[in-house]
């Protein structure tokens, strides 16, 4: 008899949508595209309002393979989800639900679609950004959970990703997942990337990507403008990892500590700025939550920044030295020396032209592709 597992084959970072007028809403449904890594033969669903001061319920829930145009599914194949045997659940604040287990044949590399519905008026205030042609989403107007298809004049897409957390499957032992845990640059396309990296090399490895654009690993904004920017990074990845199935983690996190502090922006204070050590110790924080959880972990370099609008030597400095501790300690189980994969071989503070998506901070479309080329050479090749 096969040994199964529950995996994580696809999965978001809850944090806090930009507040605005309209993220109040209601009688929505909203559905995501996933790509499973790999086979199963059950499915559960992770929804998370861990950023949300107010309690949500949602009222019917879906899973259905995706047909040819993305917002269509094949109705053959429709799940309705359950949560402790019901259709409709609500998530207090700050809270989570796990639906009950779904019989439901998962294919590798066969899109599948989460839909739900949301009938009465709640805050859509718990989301994450993310970029990628994998990163398919599409509001419409109305229960549509069950229906075929979005019709066109009754939908659009929307940058962030709400509520759904995480997509379990009920896989093979020999099956893997890898948490992708980072800031803005995680939060581009390379673990999508990488994701489909490993499909096209019948890897049997799901990439989760835990990523919010602006976090810090030493401290969050609690101020409304910026509160999007996410929780603190050594408290975030303790919810991260508890809520991914997963084995491994890559983290590409720290950046944001040494560029946002500037001295005039009076939430961005001087104060705030990270010595080498502070950072060092943050990133120690992570490789001790990640053993706790029983999870091996990869630290990445913190990629080169030259021409950024708040560079400073200073700042490069810290970097520099937080770099040259992660390829030199033997606490983690390895590092991926991205500063070096993507670095201007001309100027090692800055990124490579090609590199470069031209702020000098984000990775382009080739950066991203490097990325995933790099991390799976390391980590998975």
């Amino acid at each position: 008899m096969t040994t199964k597992k529950w995996l994580s084959t696809w999965g978001n970072a809850p944090s806090y949508a930009e507040r605005r007028v309209e993220n109040y809403t209601k009688n929505v449904t909203i559905r995501y595209v996933v790509r499973p890594a790999f086979d199963g033969d059950k499915i559960r669903l992770r929804f998370s309002n861990v950023c949300n001061s107010e309690a949500v319920t949602i009222d019917r829930v879906s899973v259905a393979l995706t047909a040819s145009d993305p917002c269509s599914i094949d109705t053959s194949t429709l799940k309705t989800v359950t949560f402790l045997g019901n259709e409709r659940f609500t998530m207090d604040a700050w809270a989570d639900a796990v639906s009950d287990e779904i019989d439901f044949d998962v294919k590798k590399g066969k899109d599948i679609s989460v839909s739900f519905y949301i009938k009465d008026i709640t805050i859509a205030d718990c989301g994450t950004a993310t970029s990628g042609k994998m990163s398919l989403r599409f509001i419409g107007v109305g229960d549509l959970s069950h229906a075929e298809r979005f019709p066109v004049d009754n939908k659009h897409t929307d940058p962030y990703y709400r509520y759904l957390n995480t997509v379990d499957v009920l896989t093979d032992e020999k099956c893997r997942s890898v948490v992708a845990f980072g800031d803005s640059i995680t939060s581009l396309e390379w673990p999508e990337l990488l994701h489909q990296l490993c499909l096209d090399n019948d890897k049997d490895v799901a990439i989760v990507r835990r990523a919010v654009s602006g976090s810090r690993i030493l401290r969050q904004y609690d101020a409304l403008s910026y509160r999007h920017y996410g929780l603190t990074g050594i408290d975030r990845i303790v919810y991260e990892l508890a809520a991914s199935c997963s084995d491994t983690v890559v983290v590409l996190h720290g950046i944001n500590d040494i560029i946002h502090p500037d001295g005039i922006n009076p939430l961005r204070p001087m104060s705030h700025f990270p010595s080498a050590e502070d950072l060092i110790n943050g990133l120690r924080t992570y490789i001790k939550t990640a053993h706790e959880n029983g999870k091996k972990i990869y630290l990445c370099t913190i990629l080169p920044i030259e021409g950024w609008r708040t560079y400073e030597i200073f700042r490069n400095e810290v970097r520099c030295a937080v770099n040259d501790w992660i390829r030199t300690q033997n606490e983690a189980d390895g590092f991926i020396d991205l500063d070096k994969a993507l670095g201007n071989p001309q100027n090692v503070n800055a990124l490579a032209p090609e590199f470069d998506k031209g702020d000098h901070l984000h990775p382009s479309d080739a950066g991203s592709r490097a990325i995933a080329d790099t991390v799976y050479k390391v980590v998975l090749g």
